[in-house]
């Protein structure tokens, strides 16, 4: 079950409000945008559960937001909410991995749950049951705790988050080198991807933020070099 109270002063003891969801398991996790408290999500192992209105009635207030995510992996334990200018990313750990939804408008979503779409965050992250998952606000660091294979991090993660995990490189209408090419393992964790287009560095990412790569050239005879 899940309790709220809205008690402003709790020094005079705290009224909850709330109750079992319908068909929830027991919650393991839950987190709340840290802009809005109303909104928040919460796991059960089978469902991921949102409400935007701060929860108290457990029949109406709270939606299973799971979506597609039941298709690719399950044993949903751990989830994170972070936000960035009223949009918020909702990041959830399961027995396989980490995942996240990116989430533009909480208020269609809830109203609409079933149009939930997730996506793997981070290739190259270990095949493993992720127990735990923090945000620090100031330091823009998520940290990923697993089932025996330590605590995993991402630096400048929010940047990450909320960015598309297709990383796009367009080319011009010239003859290009396109090369691809990641840091040496133990240099850093995760392994950082860099592009360079004619020797120009165009940009670097945690290899874990990538989970494909699209190339437009607009003309020319370009060669594509992956060094890893």
């Amino acid at each position: 079950m899940i309790a709220v109270s809205q008690d402003a002063n709790p020094a005079v003891g705290a009224n909850f409000a709330g109750g079992a969801i319908p068909t929830a398991g027991v919650i393991s996790d839950i987190a709340l945008n840290p802009e809005d408290w109303k909104q928040a999500v919460a796991v059960d192992g089978q469902h991921i559960w949102f409400t935007v209105n701060g929860g108290q009635n457990p029949t109406t207030d709270w939606k299973d937001i799971a979506g597609n995510l039941g298709t690719m992996t399950s044993e949903f334990d751990a989830v994170e909410v972070v936000n960035d200018g009223g949009r918020i990313v909702v990041v959830v750990g399961t027995k396989n991995g980490v995942y996240r939804m990116v989430v533009s408008d909480p208020a269609a979503l809830f109203a609409a749950p079933d149009t939930a779409k997730w996506s793997r965050f981070g290739l190259g992250f270990p095949n493993v049951k992720i127990t735990g998952l923090t945000f620090d606000k100031s330091d823009s660091l998520l940290v990923a705790g697993t089932q025996g294979r330590g605590a995993w991090s991402m630096s400048d993660a929010r940047k990450w988050l909320f960015s598309a995990d297709v990383l796009h490189i367009d080319t011009p209408n010239t003859n290009d080198e396109i090369v691809l090419r990641l840091t040496p393992i133990g240099v850093t964790v995760p392994r950082t991807l860099e592009v360079l287009v004619a020797g120009v560095s165009r940009l670097t990412a945690p290899i874990t933020a990538v989970r494909a790569i699209q190339i437009y050239s607009a003309g020319g005879n370009d060669h594509f070099i992956v060094r890893s």
